[in-house]
């Protein structure tokens, strides 16, 4: 009896187990195909995202190859865009772009605002490189996935990235150093450098950024700290309690004084020499003859709507008062001298003295450098300054001047040109 109990409860039990695998079966298979469905969407997902990052890959290698053939020309520009594309792979192979003249394909030239991070798009432009790399059903590129290109057809859906490159020489150095006095930027004030900022702050110099101002350069160095609030308005790389860049002319003798000037200049224009009174130019054009131009007593001011032009011609201030001012509507522009201890320097002050100014719409745009290693800079309202390089005791810029430096304080750092993403 006690056995007979035991079969029927067994039976019992192997019935139940029989029915729960075949629920578990039934159950499965009902769950298979969202399984199936759940895992395909997931690759098409993880493809999508590949396919995004691809484009975004292709529009960085794009624009910085463009960027840095942009002064070649437009063919040179089009065919290196063309090139880097057909590199860089996409859904349906080797990504393709157009490029015309018009500025209406992929690859688009125009200018670059770093205040407001704006591309702006420019027939013949030649400041800034936009491409853009498109994957999707109007796409010669292709759609990813491997049934989402249907879907993408449906949808009229694209992946679309875009790059911003600018281009720049590549220096391996600095264009800008600064030293003493420091860095001291307010307002919408810009200070753009093709190579590093050096700010040395190991005496009583300050770096300190307000209001919107920026500096645009591949790097800001200083041989101590850098506050939180600079670094972040740097586009380029911060490098703290570094070594800085050595003066290349701070072993050399200022030039001897020349001979004075007799009078004054001769009509628009002026002889190379002594001018012991210094000189002020207020309207009118002034062209500074080739050589080395000293300037005593106060120095050189430009005033109201006054020019000068140098014309391989160096700017002295020899006295400990003298300065340089440029005020108003006044403007400095021309060549600094290509030969001499003192070649490509346009303006040069060798001891402590005054602040050089540049205020409210003066412009000082010169083909040379600027060295007055003892000295602060002041630019102020619009006042604009764009040398090559220079080597300055502080700078100060305020509201929206603008401080340009294209190229290396030791030329031989200059490699060539390239370009940037900066964006």
């Amino acid at each position: 009896m006690t056995h007979s109990r035991q079969s029927g409860l067994h039976r019992r039990r192997s019935g139940v187990h029989r029915r729960r695998r075949g629920l578990s079966t039934l159950l499965f298979l009902l769950a298979l195909p969202t399984l199936i469905i759940f895992t395909w969407l997931g690759v098409e997902i993880g493809l999508a995202i590949r396919s995004a990052n691809q484009a975004k890959i292709a529009a960085d290698a794009i624009a910085l190859a463009a960027a840095a053939r942009l002064q070649d020309g437009f063919e040179a520009t089009r065919e290196t865009a063309l090139l880097a594309a057909s590199i860089n792979e996409g859904p349906s192979g080797a990504i393709t772009v157009s490029m015309s003249e018009d500025n209406t394909g992929d690859v688009q030239r125009g200018t670059w605002d770093p205040s407001t991070r704006t591309f702006i798009a420019i027939p013949g432009g030649n400041g800034a490189i936009r491409a853009t790399v498109s994957f999707g059903p109007n796409s010669p590129n292709g759609s990813p996935g491997i049934i989402l290109p249907g879907i993408f057809e449906l949808m009229d859906y694209e992946i679309t990235r875009s790059s911003v490159a600018v281009p720049l020489p590549n220096i391996d150095g600095p264009s800008t150093g600064i030293a003493g006095s420091g860095l001291e930027m307010a307002g919408s004030s810009l200070l753009r450098s093709a190579g590093y900022v050096d700010v040395s702050l190991l005496t009583s110099g300050v770096l300190d950024l307000r209001g919107d101002s920026l500096i645009d350069a591949p790097m800001l160095r200083s041989d101590s700290g850098i506050p939180d609030q600079v670094a972040d308005a740097v586009t380029g790389d911060v490098v703290t309690n570094t070594t800085l860049f050595e003066d290349p002319h701070a072993a050399k003798p200022p030039p001897l004084l020349q001979p004075q000037t007799d009078g004054g200049p001769e009509i628009g224009f002026l002889s190379p020499g002594l001018h012991a009174d210094g000189l002020t130019v207020a309207n009118g054009t002034l062209v500074l003859m080739p050589g080395i131009h000293q300037f005593g007593a106060s120095g050189l001011q430009v005033i109201g709507d006054g020019r000068i032009i140098l014309d391989r011609a160096m700017v002295h201030l020899v006295d400990v008062e003298s300065t340089l001012t440029l005020r108003e509507s006044a403007r400095a522009e021309g060549v600094a001298m290509p030969n001499g201890p003192w070649r490509n320097v346009a303006f040069l002050a060798t001891s402590e003295g005054p602040p050089l100014s540049i205020e409210q719409n003066a412009t000082i745009e010169i083909d040379g450098d600027v060295y007055a290693p003892d000295r602060l800079i002041v630019l102020r309202n619009r006042g604009r300054l764009k040398a090559m390089a220079s080597i300055l005791g502080g700078i100060r810029l305020d509201q929206n001047a603008l401080a340009e430096f294209t190229s290396a304080i030791l030329r031989e750092d200059d490699r060539g040109p390239s370009a940037r993403l900066v964006r």
